[in-house]
């Protein structure tokens, strides 16, 4: 592994807030149950500084119950978008930060990952991150047209946020 890789096992939630904190564009966040409600305000203060927010996460039981009001990310043009149990399982657990780095390993967003033996992996590697941007990007598009619950009136193209960062 080279010096752009980082590979964590101990205090996995703040580092995951950390890395939040210091975004400035654009954060893709695709993981299956997040019902950590530390990260999702950390997230929702980003959307709140007009920082554009990206989740994609399973609708099913544990997401549902969760005292987490996904909604409320929709400032600006931050959205959730989350996939039905009716499709098939999101399994995906990355996050990618300004275009440049990603968070990936096998945490959930949840409170009970942090009583897990589990692990994150931090690249900052742009490639890297384009090509996780891709599968996110392919995850909407392929749950789009019958499994995505997302707010009706928002068309948002990662190419126009590439070109167009917003500033802090």
């Amino acid at each position: 592994m080279g010096n752009n890789t980082e590979v964590i096992f101990e205090n996995i939630e703040q580092r995951i807030l950390k890395e939040i904190k210091n975004a400035h564009y654009a954060i893709f966040v695709s993981v299956a149950w997040f019902t950590n409600k530390k990260l999702f305000n950390a997230l929702l203060e980003k959307a709140k500084n007009n920082c554009y927010i990206s989740i994609i996460i399973q609708l099913d039981e544990i997401n549902s119950q969760s005292e987490i009001d996904y909604s409320q990310i929709q400032i600006g043009r931050s959205e959730c978008f989350k996939i039905s149990k009716d499709a098939e399982l999101l399994h995906d657990k990355f996050c990618v930060i300004d275009f440049q780095k990603v968070i990936t390993g096998s945490y959930n967003w949840t409170y009970k990952a942090s009583y897990n033996s589990e692990n994150i992996l931090i690249l900052n590697d742009p490639s890297v991150a384009t090509q996780y941007i891709s599968r996110f990007e392919q995850q909407k598009a392929k749950f789009n047209d019958c499994y995505v619950q997302r707010r009706a009136n928002t068309q948002i193209k990662s190419s126009a946020i590439i070109d167009q960062p917003i500033s802090t």
